[in-house]
């Protein structure tokens, strides 16, 4: 089945959907595979801040019995 093909049976199945929550899940998906690695990351914590959160909870736990 050639790239043409397969757009078009996409395109085909998408139109003859009725359900408005499937529709919501197709562009929840495009999101999601249009979001860029490099940005994400930038905002993410490093292994070190992980760590240290993970160290201070717990150590804020109860461990008595």
């Amino acid at each position: 089945m050639t790239l043409v093909i397969k757009k078009k049976t996409i395109i085909d199945w998408i139109s003859s959907i009725d359900d408005k929550d499937i529709v919501d899940q197709i562009f929840e998906y495009q999101k999601l595979k249009t979001k860029s690695f490099k940005k994400e990351i930038e905002n993410a914590i490093t292994i070190d801040e992980v760590k240290e959160q993970t160290d201070e909870y717990i150590k804020s736990l109860n461990w008595k019995k």
